[in-house]
């Protein structure tokens, strides 16, 4: 998956994001095989930070709300790994991350996320997705930032003219080691760079469906400020 996001420092850390996702998908089953390149749906959220723990501040939590706008017109919701999938629907989505930083650049991080699917377009209503992560980083260099974590997927039955479908739905873990650069100085102060991959390391699945390999994700994210509150 390719990610494009977009980040604005508002208000008191309160901060507005918007990401727009492209998957690109290899699929084998047997002796066919074969791809799929599309737009999948965008994300629009407000996030409001909280920094804790005295001078260093080394405690951080947010919250975040928003919805996925239904932009998306190739990539189907059998992707089961993918939060940007198409459902068709404006579909609500949560979250909730903390982090904590050591004075040896060691941290730890959690994030709870999940997207409801309320509404049903055509007849069909694609399953919800509940993600919960975490995991250690070390800041390298005052820009680098490597990652190792577990990622925990459910995600439930879609539903046809409001009978569950059997070849849907399911559980999986994965380990999922990442990598970003942040620029700090110059003209492109404010760009992140990331590439994660996921490595299934349990997947079970409803009736018959395709299994994952891995997935690679790579992202660019600008995030900027209007004003600074002084």
């Amino acid at each position: 998956m390719y990610s494009f996001d977009l980040g604005l420092g508002l208000w008191r850390g309160i901060s507005a994001r918007v990401m727009f996702p492209m998957v690109d998908v290899s699929f084998e089953e047997g002796e066919e095989s074969g791809s799929e390149f599309g737009i999948g749906d965008l994300s629009v959220w407000l996030r409001y930070g909280l920094d804790l723990g005295g001078h260093t501040k080394p405690l951080k939590l947010g919250l975040a709300a928003g919805v996925f706008l239904p932009t998306g017109g190739t990539v189907q919701s059998d992707i089961p790994s993918n939060p940007n999938f198409v459902s068709g629907t404006v579909d609500p989505l949560v979250s909730l991350d903390a982090s904590y930083t050591t004075d040896f650049n060691l941290g730890f991080f959690a994030r709870v996320f999940a997207r409801l699917v309320a509404y049903q377009s055509d007849d069909y209503r694609a399953g919800h997705s509940l993600v919960y992560m975490t995991g250690i980083h070390y800041l390298l260099l005052e820009s680098l930032l490597p990652s190792l974590g577990l990622t925990f997927l459910n995600r439930t039955r879609e539903e046809v003219a409001g009978i569950e479908q059997p070849n849907s739905g399911g559980d999986w873990i994965y380990v999922t080691p990442s990598l970003s650069y942040v620029f700090r100085k110059g003209v492109l102060a404010g760009l992140s760079l990331n590439l994660t991959a996921q490595i299934p390391v349990y997947q079970f699945l409803h009736g018959t469906q395709l299994g994952e390999e891995f997935n690679i994700t790579a992202g660019a994210t600008y995030q900027f400020q209007l004003f600074e509150i002084q």
